[in-house]
């Protein structure tokens, strides 16, 4: 407990942690915050985050230190190397930006997450297609990013999570696609929960969500 003390007290003791450690920790202080109203652990999420943002990150939203270690308050520069920057560290980092923007709308939130999720993520993949699935030319689905189960702007707050063939769900969804309306999107949906619901990678609740979600996709009836 005594990193969360600290950073209820707004004390940086994060140089030489393990990054993603604590990281995970703080999203799950936001979700008791959320359950609970407690106000320090949403304090200590907020505190942690603007510990790591900017002063332990890159430009492009890559984690400062040496491999998955926080490094020093404000050295940036001088930690470039080659295994630093580690992409589990950001990925862990987009979930706490997610939830912090939602409880404050501070801008700042979703900045470093596009900046993470589109410098840091997405950048070092190669050969990675993508589907325009409605009229709206700015709208597109990323395959092998996203680190939640979302359809276009509509979020499940399912975990993307690979199966035992190493693809990921909207993998297998997106490998249906394009899709030319909602209908063809849910019934893709259904197809690839099912037998993950039946291997019990997800519950029937999720399954539902899910489907749920699908239908409510910016695609045409």
């Amino acid at each position: 407990m005594a990193s969360f003390e600290a950073a209820v007290a707004n004390e940086d003791t994060l140089d030489g942690e393990h990054a993603n450690q604590p990281i995970p920790q703080y999203q799950g202080y936001l979700e008791i915050y959320e359950q609970t109203g407690e106000q320090q652990y949403f304090t200590a999420a907020r505190n942690f985050w603007d510990m790591v943002v900017p002063h332990r990150t890159y430009v492009d939203g890559g984690m400062a230190g040496s491999g998955e270690i926080f490094g020093a308050r404000n050295v940036i520069a001088r930690t470039i190397q080659k295994s630093n920057a580690e992409t589990c560290c950001v990925y862990n980092m987009l979930k706490p930006s997610r939830s912090l923007f939602f409880h404050t709308a501070d801008p700042k939130y979703m900045q470093y997450y596009e900046r993470a999720l589109y410098g840091q993520i997405l950048a070092p993949r190669r050969n990675m297609p993508f589907h325009i699935d409605t009229t709206d030319s700015h709208h597109m689905y990323f395959k092998r990013a996203e680190p939640e189960i979302v359809f276009g702007d509509t979020a499940t707050g399912i975990e993307n999570r690979p199966g035992a063939d190493g693809l990921t769900f909207l993998d297998e969804v997106w490998d249906q696609g394009p899709f030319q309306d909602r209908g063809g999107l849910v019934r893709a949906v259904t197809r690839v929960a099912d037998p993950r619901t039946a291997a019990g990678e997800l519950t029937e609740r999720q399954r539902a969500q899910l489907i749920e979600a699908a239908a409510r996709a910016h695609l045409p009836a």
